[in-house]
């Protein structure tokens, strides 16, 4: 069995004109599926009524030093069977 948690703790950075001061550090919780919300959202795209996402926007949390929406991380494990792998995610 292989416990993987993908990510953790990574240094990344935003640029531009909205971006929040260069020296700013954002500490909070934060998954790849996250920018998939927080990236619409800057360019004005609603998401669909009806439609789940299991991202979070984070621009509000990253911009004004707002603590992260995120309450749970994502990681992952697989266990391989007799014929196959088989993974499942654990909500930490």
């Amino acid at each position: 069995m292989w416990l993987v948690i993908l990510g953790t703790r990574v240094a990344g950075f935003i640029g531009g004109p909205l971006a929040p001061a260069p020296d700013s550090v954002y500490n909070g919780m934060m998954h790849i599926s996250d920018w998939y919300p927080t990236i619409l959202s800057l360019a004005g795209v609603e998401i669909p009524i009806g439609v789940t996402l299991d991202g979070f926007n984070q621009w509000p949390a990253i911009s004004q030093a707002k603590s992260s929406p995120r309450t749970v991380s994502i990681c992952a494990f697989w266990v391989r069977g007799p014929r196959h792998l088989i993974g499942h995610e654990i909500y930490l």
